[in-house]
């Protein structure tokens, strides 16, 4: 109920700026920020093919305008693997186009990372998830937001249908501790939140994250 009105069954909506499904599906979200920054980096084609403008401030400008549009919310996303290979995809095309780059220069995607100075947006969706996971950690159990993390369905008469349920938040950010091995203590270790950020910070491109794309 909404006031004195019944709220609306929907199958998705918007909400700052994110499309929610009801089956809890990012994909459509995903194609959605995906194509409003390539759309940023088609606005900027005048700035990318000025050679008066560094490539340090090329990239700058990449970060802050087309990085940010593409992976707002991103903390939130249940990143799976299709989901990590989609986001690499759009960076690499981006970049490709920034430097001006045609499939017969042969330059690889390690390389072009490293040309421009580039974490690969699959290590910044970790970083992100992980800094919200802490945060997460750090809240009081009677928050709303905790209390959907520790919510288990089975103990209030929930069943699981057949068949492979889908992947969940809480699914991957568990594959993110393990590939970054501070999954040990890591309720202890998230209480420090010095220690929590410079542990994210620190953080090498996970070796699932380091193949081509």
């Amino acid at each position: 109920m909404v006031g004195d009105e019944p709220a609306e069954i929907v199958e998705e909506f918007t909400y700052l700026g994110s499309i929610l499904s009801n089956d809890g599906s990012i994909l459509k979200d995903l194609m959605h920020r995906i194509a409003k920054a390539s759309a940023v980096v088609g606005r900027l084609s005048a700035i990318w093919r000025k050679p008066s403008i560094s490539r340090r401030t090329k990239m700058r400008i990449y970060n802050a305008l087309v990085g940010s549009v593409l992976l707002y919310g991103a903390e939130t996303w249940p990143a799976t693997q299709s989901v990590i290979s989609t986001v690499n995809i759009a960076q690499i095309k981006h970049l490709r186009r920034i430097e001006g780059l045609r499939w017969y220069n042969f330059v690889s995607n390690v390389n072009l990372l490293a040309l421009t100075v580039q974490t690969p947006f699959s290590v910044q969706l970790t970083q992100r998830t992980l800094r919200w996971y802490g945060h997460l950690l750090r809240m009081p159990p009677d928050t709303p937001a905790r209390t959907i993390f520790d919510f288990f369905p089975v103990l209030h008469g929930g069943k699981r249908p057949r068949g492979r349920p889908p992947t969940r938040w809480k699914d991957t950010t568990g594959a993110f501790l393990v590939m970054t091995n501070i999954q040990k203590d890591v309720h202890i270790l998230a209480r420090d939140r010095s220690k929590w950020r410079h542990h994210v910070a620190s953080l090498s491109t996970p070796e699932a994250f380091s193949q081509e794309y």
